[in-house]
């Protein structure tokens, strides 16, 4: 477990690096960094904001009182700001959080609002929310908790890797259609990497009962990873 340990560690600050160099490419209007290729979808500015919160709900998740109020501060923000997100597109309607950090977007490649994160993107970050909720609740770490914690790790990496793959494979069907934003192959590169470190931690969490009958950390990950390749491939 220590190889894996390692590896996730250097994933979480691959992320973090990701996340940081969205930022740069919006404030600096470079392409690249929330594009990577001028014919695919940005990542959107709020969307590098939740990659920021959901970092820092998984890193400070500690014992300490400043640990735990910057988990759970940083969840609260991640939920709030993706779940409106997602009520402005289930509802069609602006709450003008699209542009309220960033005025004037300089890319809308794809983007129907812009500003706005895929509703598929928003629906991601309500899974790391989830995961979230449950890592940093002592008395939610149940085998039910467990196995919502799965549900979510699983879902989220299903979404994300079949994204990936339309990208790969050029598969538009993986996106919701040209009325919503699509999601960007960084937030899916981004999100799957969320989803390795989630699975680790999950192994590593001694109050969850039974963690390796249920869960392999390798044959898990290419499970669902062969699965998104599979649903990806199907659609």
């Amino acid at each position: 477990m220590n190889n894996i340990q390692f590896f996730a560690t250097s994933v979480r600050y691959a992320v973090t690096l990701g996340t940081l160099l969205v930022f740069y490419g919006w404030l600096s209007h470079n392409a690249v960094y929330v594009q990577l290729v001028p014919d695919f979808s940005p990542t959107q500015f709020n969307a590098g904001l939740c990659f920021l919160f959901s970092v820092i709900a998984l890193s400070f998740n500690g014992p300490t009182v400043i640990q735990q109020a910057s988990q759970q501060t940083a969840t609260v923000c991640l939920i709030v700001l993706s779940g409106l997100t997602l009520m402005q597109d289930i509802l069609q309607l602006s709450l003008g959080i699209d542009t309220l950090f960033l005025d004037n977007p300089f890319l809308v490649d794809k983007t129907p609002n812009p500003g706005r994160m895929s509703p598929l993107t928003a629906i991601c970050f309500l899974f790391i929310g989830m995961i979230c909720i449950i890592r940093g609740r002592p008395n939610l770490k149940t085998e039910l908790g467990m196995r919502v914690y799965l549900g979510a790790l699983f879902a989220l990496t299903l979404v994300a890797g079949s994204v990936l793959l339309g990208y790969l494979l050029s598969i538009s069907d993986v996106q919701l259609g040209a009325s919503y934003t699509e999601q960007a192959i960084v937030s899916a590169l981004l999100f799957l990497g969320l989803a390795f470190i989630n699975l680790v931690n999950l192994l590593h969490e001694p109050e969850f009962p039974m963690v390796e009958r249920y869960f392999n950390a390798n044959s898990a990950f290419i499970m669902v990873f062969l699965w998104s390749c599979y649903l990806s491939i199907a659609v």
